[in-house]
């Protein structure tokens, strides 16, 4: 079987990684005619739209095993393609093909490459790694979505260098790397040995580490009328605690999506969550939410904004969120703070500093 690559999977290190070996390039050129290729997602992937006038450039690639086929059905099934045949030169090739949007982008491949490409081929690695746990279709949008911000969080995280004593190649050995779920988080588990502070390798050891990505936080003030907004809503993680009372306060908050900064993530929570316009971020911290079990990356800030009339029912319906908010004043969120009535890390936080701050902050919203 021959198939026509026209999309992401011109890209050889993605392509090697759904194929599962090494792939030596270049592959063969070829040309399709009477389509164009557009975006069916966001990042992709790419499917063709009729255009008589149109050629679509790509490669063939042929010789695979059935292995390697069926792990290609498999990431073009995760991504909402289907197989169909086409003729290339004469020949009937297999192209995959997603339904065409509304409002289909053109699809250029050398732009796909330099924005996307880094990400989609992380995102493979722990796609494929699910590969024979359940076919393709039953992937879903919402695991694939996940997949990706925490694919886009990987990339983020060497932007964040600090002094280090250690290097990461000298000094940690990994034998193996598991992947044993994978749903809105994903589980991690690493066998390796590491440097210890003596100098010495450590033993082989088992490590695991729930993997998230970055979380935007944003805890809404109005420094006019001295008060801050917060959202309340019920929280899987202290309900399975044994928590008496999982309905958790919080701020504003949530993953940072792939192609979005957490600034931007923090005003679009806010709307979402709150229904609120912030006009502008005041940065707090940026630091791991728990280095002993996750690998989120909490970026938190306090959001200025008018909160007259604010306080509703609201969230993304899609998402299953149903999300109260609430306004008090600073003088009451101080002395909530105080007698530990909020039991979430990055509530405490930006309160904490808030209170740091707020002398600074009054009056010029």
């Amino acid at each position: 079987m021959t198939y026509f690559l026209f999309g992401s999977l011109r890209h050889l290190p993605l392509l090697a990684a759904v194929l599962g070996r090494e792939v030596f390039g270049p592959l063969t050129p070829a040309e399709l005619e009477g389509a164009r290729p557009v975006y069916a997602g966001p990042s992709g992937p790419a499917t063709l739209a009729p255009d008589a006038a149109t050629r679509t450039e790509g490669v063939l690639l042929d010789g695979v095993t059935e292995t390697e086929a069926d792990r290609l059905h498999y990431f073009a099934a995760v991504h909402g393609c289907r197989p169909e045949t086409r003729q290339v030169a004469g020949a009937s090739v297999t192209v995959f093909m997603a339904d065409v949007p509304g409002d289909a982008r053109p699809f250029l491949f050398a732009g796909w490459q330099a924005a996307w490409a880094p990400l989609w081929v992380l995102a493979a690695e722990e796609v494929m790694a699910q590969y024979g746990r359940w076919p393709g279709e039953g992937f879903g949008a919402h695991r694939l979505k996940a997949v990706h911000t925490r694919a886009a969080a990987l990339l983020r995280a060497p932007d964040r260098p600090r002094p280090s004593r250690f290097d990461l190649d000298r000094d940690i050995a990994v034998k193996a790397r598991h992947l044993p779920y994978l749903n809105f988080f994903s589980l991690a588990e690493i066998d390796l040995r590491y440097r210890q502070f003596d100098g010495s390798m450590g033993p082989e050891m088992n490590r695991a580490a729930l993997r998230v990505g970055d979380a935007a936080i944003v805890l809404p003030y109005d420094p006019v009328r001295d008060c801050v907004l917060l959202i309340q809503q019920f929280r899987a993680a202290p309900y399975v605690a044994g928590d008496t009372d999982p309905w958790i306060w919080e701020a504003p908050a949530g993953l940072v999506d792939p192609g979005e900064t957490p600034q931007q993530a923090a005003f679009r929570e806010a709307q979402e969550e709150a229904h609120i316009r912030l006009s502008r971020l005041e940065p707090v911290t940026q630091a791991y939410s728990s280095t002993g079990s996750s690998t989120e990356f909490a970026h938190i800030f306090v959001g200025i904004a008018d909160l007259a009339g604010a306080g509703v029912v609201a969230g993304v319906e899609a998402e299953g969120e149903d999300i109260c908010s609430e306004v008090i004043s600073f003088d009451q969120f101080q002395a909530d703070l105080q007698t530990g009535r909020f039991v979430n890390l990055q509530l405490v936080t930006a309160g904490l500093w808030l209170a740091l701050n707020r002398e600074r902050l009054r009056g010029t919203g």
